[in-house]
């Protein structure tokens, strides 16, 4: 459900977090095309292809208040992208840890939908049990036994 009063500081941390991650992701990737962080135009033209995610979920964000966030965490994107370099990560590495990802977003969201047609399945399948099954005002259903077996069940209960 989306809400329209929320701001940036609204989300959620997952959210949030998400958000980070892309805008690393990012950076990230232009510093191993460029072999250099982005400057102010570009930072711009990153921050402007990230709003559209962040307004879908906080539609009260002003563009400069995330831009004042991702600015604010340049430099230590700065230091962790110099960190994962020397870890040995590259351009390719990179895409095909962005692919792998998306690969399990759609298998958990194809999961998702397959569960809730089963479920569908199930609910209807006890609907109609419900409609099938008999109600107990019905006593041409029920067996007749005998009052002299239910004295062989029960000898001390007396029958009148």
């Amino acid at each position: 459900m989306q809400r329209n009063d929320r701001s940036y500081k609204d989300l959620k941390q997952k959210q949030k977090s998400a958000i980070a991650d892309k805008t690393y992701k990012m950076h990230l990737k232009f510093y191993l095309e460029n072999q250099r962080m982005p400057d102010a135009t570009e930072m711009n033209d990153i921050c402007k292809s990230l709003f559209t995610a962040v307004q879908s979920l906080a539609p009260k964000t002003e563009y400069e208040e995330f831009y004042k966030i991702v600015e604010k965490r340049e430099k230590s994107y700065e230091e962790r992208i110099l960190r994962d370099i020397q870890n040995g990560i590259t351009l390719e590495t990179l895409m095909a840890n962005i692919r792998k990802l998306q690969k399990k977003k759609q298998l958990l969201r194809y999961k998702r939908s397959s569960r809730g047609e089963q479920d569908g399945n199930k609910k209807q399948e006890i609907i109609w049990l419900k409609k099938k099954s008999c109600k107990m005002t019905d006593f041409s259903l029920l067996p007749v036994i005998p009052p002299e077996v239910h004295r062989m069940v029960s000898p001390g209960r007396k029958w009148v």
